[in-house]
């Protein structure tokens, strides 16, 4: 898959709209493979944005650049402007950027985005929908107080046969996969823990509801909002989570789940319920849905 991204780059495309994001611990050569990428590409080519930077729209240096590496994004991002960027570079929309000096930029940037991080970032997007353009690559071993000093060196001697590894790797992503990145086991549950942490609301759906087609007429996939809502709060307190607002959780709910409807119903004393969800019972399966 590594060799995929690589190829990826070369490649010039962007129309994937994927991002990449590499996780390990330290001294795991994470930051090995982004140094040896940007001297496949070249350096002009290049740049390395902070993860802060993105959150104030701080674009300028991105500009003309085939590739972003953000390094050490371990923590929750304050706000959802960062991942509103990486979703707008990533899919290709048109952006207007604020340039020191000069007047402002508008265009599509080039840019693929490559995130490194030793832990799974949490990054607050309700909907997940960044959490679907992720290519995740998991290391597993530390070369801590075991490293060798002149690896780099001895991997620079190779760039041509890496060159040809990507090149393979193009030809294996577009021929072979048919424009899909090759996927492990790993990062399907990599992606899953990404998508809790971005979306609670998601989480809590996936462990105590059920989702399922709503029948005019039939009860069985309905709920009331108030039900739903109060039993979110005690799934807080037993996960541990922090509770928010019956209109904040409105909000998470209806972006993590367009597809379930909100009715009010009701002759004298009206009340509003959601259709196409209920709770789970206990006849049910214990495995969580796939949501």
């Amino acid at each position: 898959m590594l060799g995929e991204w690589f190829g990826y780059i070369l490649s010039g495309r962007t129309d994937l709209h994927k991002i990449f994001l590499m996780v390990g611990p330290p001294r795991g050569g994470r930051g090995l493979i982004a140094r040896i990428e940007t001297t496949l590409i070249g350096e002009r080519n290049v740049c390395g944005p902070k993860a802060a930077s993105l959150e104030d729209n701080k674009l300028e240096p991105l500009i003309g650049k085939a590739l972003a590496v953000i390094g050490d994004m371990r923590a929750t991002l304050k706000n959802q402007g960062a991942v509103e960027t990486m979703l707008s570079i990533s899919g290709e929309d048109t952006l207007t950027i604020d340039r020191k000096y000069r007047e402002a930029w508008t265009g599509k940037l080039p840019t693929r985005i490559h995130i490194i991080s030793n832990e799974l970032p949490r990054l607050a997007d309700a909907s997940t929908a960044i959490v679907s353009r992720l290519v995740i690559l998991l290391t597993t071993e530390s070369w801590l107080g075991r490293e060798d000093h002149d690896l780099e060196n001895k991997i620079r001697k190779e760039m041509t046969g890496i060159l040809n590894w990507a090149l393979d790797g193009l030809y294996r992503l577009t021929v072979t996969n048919k424009n899909r990145f090759t996927r492990f086991a790993e990062a399907d549950d990599a992606i899953r823990t990404m998508q809790d942490l971005a979306s609670p609301v998601r989480a809590f759906v996936r462990e105590r509801c059920k989702i399922g087609a709503h029948e005019e007429g039939v009860d069985e996939f309905q709920i009331k909002v108030d039900e739903l809502y109060s039993t979110y709060k005690f799934w807080c307190e037993d996960a541990e989570q922090r509770k928010f607002s019956k209109v904040h959780f409105g909000r998470d709910f209806r972006a993590a789940f367009p597809s379930i409807k909100k009715r009010r119903l009701g002759d004298k004393k009206r009340y509003f319920v959601y259709e196409g969800i209920r709770l789970r019972k206990d006849e049910d399966e214990d495995e969580a849905d796939d949501v």
